[in-house]
Formats: structure tokens, C-alpha cells, sequence
């Protein structure tokens, strides 16, 4: 099964029990949804190993959550109602979006400071990405909500 498609999920957090140390890895495969896999990714290989930290000061003059949650609107797809979840601001690292998944993110600073604006409409999610001072879209990331 390892070559069907699959929702993988790894936890951000590492996992220790035992002789099991790493981090979570969970696959859901898209062709048969009842088998769900769980494993270790190891700790001392891949990209999950040493993880940047990146700055925990918000710079001074950025938009308002209410700014940024205005600005995530005017990029939804279509004139259905949505539901603002949260906006939480913080460095783009923190979001632990890749360019590898998502092609828009390459290029953008762990460092620089975001709004992550989450919406919901039915079981589709939504996250909007925003820049915390210009309020510049980066991207969006689409979710199926359980």
C-alpha cells in the first residue's frame, strides 16, 4: 500500500515511548479509507529532525486580526457563506507548510510573520495565508472537516 495516494498526517510534537522515538506518522489512504496506518518517523533522520525555530517577537504596526480576516474574505472563491474560525498570527515557520506540498511557499522566511485566517463552510476548510504587515496573500490550504 505504500505506493496508493494517502492523507498523511506527522505530529510536531516528537514521541517518546520506550525504544520508539520520533514523531508520529498517520497515513489514511484515499482508495480505502477504513485502513488508517500509524507509525515512527525516526528522530534522528529526515526533515523533521532539526527544525528551525523561528522568532518569537511580533514586529510593531501589523494588521488587526479583524484586517486580516477582511482580507481573507475578498479572496474566497465564490459568494457562498463562510465561517471565520480563527486568525492567528505568528512566524510562517510555525505553519510547517512546505513548497514540496504547497508551491506558493517557497521562498517565504520561516521568519516572517503571518495571519493564518481558518474558515469553514460545511466539511470544507479553509486557511488563507496573509502577511501580517501588508496584507499580501501567500496562499491558501483546503481541508476536507470531519
Amino acid at each position: 500500500m505504500s505506493d496508493d495516494p494517502a492523507d498523511i498526517y506527522i505530529t510536531r510534537d516528537a514521541f517518546d515511548q520506550g525504544e520508539l522515538h520520533g514523531r508520529l506518522v498517520c497515513a489514511i489512504y484515499v482508495n480505502d479509507p477504513g485502513f488508517v496506518e500509524v507509525t515512527v518517523h525516526p528522530e534522528d533522520g529526515g526533515r523533521f529532525s532539526e527544525q528551525p525555530v523561528p522568532s518569537a517577537t511580533e514586529p510593531s504596526g501589523g494588521l488587526s486580526s479583524e484586517d486580516a480576516v477582511d482580507v481573507a474574505l475578498g479572496e474566497l472563491p465564490d459568494e457562498e457563506e463562510w465561517e471565520v474560525i480563527s486568525a492567528t498570527a505568528g512566524p510562517f515557520g510555525g505553519l510547517q507548510l512546505t513548497e514540496d506540498n504547497y508551491p506558493w511557499a517557497a521562498g517565504i522566511p520561516s521568519d516572517l510573520w503571518v495571519w493564518n485566517v481558518f474558515l469553514v463552510r460545511g466539511d470544507q476548510g479553509l486557511d488563507i495565508v496573509v502577511d501580517f504587515l501588508d496584507g499580501t496573500v501567500y496562499g491558501t490550504v483546503e481541508y476536507i472537516v470531519n
